[in-house]
């Protein structure tokens, strides 16, 4: 098919639009690959050296990214060897990196022939941080995208070039409030770029990775090698996941001299808090099980409208002693502890007290909760 330059352009005069909104990418970027004749468009990102992960793709291309990354293309991406021509034309096409006799021997071009793919168009969209292309796949029917095609598609580039721009001042600030968020809640948290690398952290995670774990050359580093390369395995995989399936976190333990494993979370940014050409693509989240949590009466006052007393005494029961030790503890009789508990049981609609620790372990009960 050929390129229609009119609505091309039109297309390609959304991204803008999709940077403040990002809702509106899905849409702009299935516009690009209809203006195109192509088969579909996807965006990818380099992960360090050695491989290339996806950010987003139009509906057409789901069925081979699932493919791509369960047979673990993004780890032997034939192409990646050939960035240094692809950086140098800023728009590539196949001809100018591939043999014709590739086709057939490479099993990576037997892989996109069972989805009728072959023939592609990579735009090359440089960042500060990483390294991104914008890829026009072609059906194998239609055969490879022209040299006049290639020209269209260096003006879709100057728009790539400037949304980039925009994309990352705009990430930087949605960094620092998450950043921010989870500061409040008293969350260790790290952000990472395409390249698997730290680029933010908050003053929680600042303190908490600075022992046996700790982040060094913009990584984290485990107190053993094999869980440090077991942390970075599974944040390549959460960096190389596209960012419209649902992804679930995964979790690793990462050992201690002395002391409990500290607890990694390991996410995708998706959503709307993944932008496109971003500069953060995944976050960790870092637990310490021995910590004991700064905790105040404020929650239960402001959720159940319990009495300083009353507050004090349902913190008490989170921690698992009974009324004879709350008694001791708070100086007053066992039967005032009874009445106070009587009192937190009605207020906060349970009927036993072990219904009523059951509900307040549910709660975060942190100095930040409320404010």
């Amino acid at each position: 098919m050929t390129v229609d330059a009119l609505k091309l352009y039109d297309a390609s005069s959304r991204l803008q639009d999709a940077v403040l909104e990002p809702g509106l990418w899905k849409s702009t970027i299935e516009s690009i690959s209809e203006a195109s004749g192509a088969l579909g468009v996807n965006i990818m990102q380099t992960i360090g050296q050695n491989a290339i992960g996806g950010v987003l793709l139009t509906q057409s291309l789901s069925e081979p990214m699932e493919a791509y990354l369960r047979e673990e293309w993004y780890l032997r991406e034939h192409r990646l060897q050939f960035l240094p021509i692809i950086k140098r034309l800023g728009v590539a096409l196949e001809e100018h990196f591939t043999h014709p006799e590739w086709f057939d021997k490479l099993e990576y071009y037997r892989f996109l022939a069972k989805y009728g793919m072959r023939y592609t168009a990579i735009i090359d969209v440089p960042s500060n941080d990483s390294q991104f292309f914008f890829i026009l796949q072609n059906r194998l029917a239609d055969g490879p995208f022209t040299k006049t095609d290639a020209k269209h598609f260096s003006q879709l580039r100057e728009r790539l070039l400037s949304t980039i721009q925009l994309t990352q001042i705009l990430s930087d600030t949605k960094g620092r409030g998450l950043l921010s968020a989870f500061e409040r809640s008293n969350v260790a948290c790290v952000l990472f770029n395409n390249d698997g690398l730290v680029t933010m952290t908050n003053a929680k995670a600042d303190r908490l990775l600075s022992g046996d774990i700790r982040i060094s050359h913009r990584q984290v580093h485990a107190l053993h090698p094999k869980e440090t390369a077991l942390f970075n395995r599974r944040l390549r995989t959460a960096i190389a996941m596209p960012a419209t399936p649902s992804c679930e976190s995964t979790v690793v333990l990462l050992s201690r001299s002395s002391g409990r494993p500290l607890i990694a979370r390991i996410e995708p940014l998706v959503g709307h808090s993944r932008d496109v050409f971003g500069t953060c693509s995944a976050m960790a989240l870092f637990e310490d099980i021995d910590e004991t949590q700064p905790r105040s009466e404020i929650t239960l006052k402001a959720m159940f409208g319990l009495t300083p007393a009353e507050s004090r005494i349902g913190l008490l029961l989170t921690d698992g002693l009974d009324t004879a030790d709350i008694a001791r503890q708070c100086n007053i009789s066992y039967e005032t502890a009874r009445t106070h508990i009587r009192k937190i049981l009605q207020k906060t609609d349970t009927n036993r007290q072990i219904e009523l620790c059951a509900l307040l372990g549910k709660i975060r009960l942190d100095k930040t909760t409320v404010r």
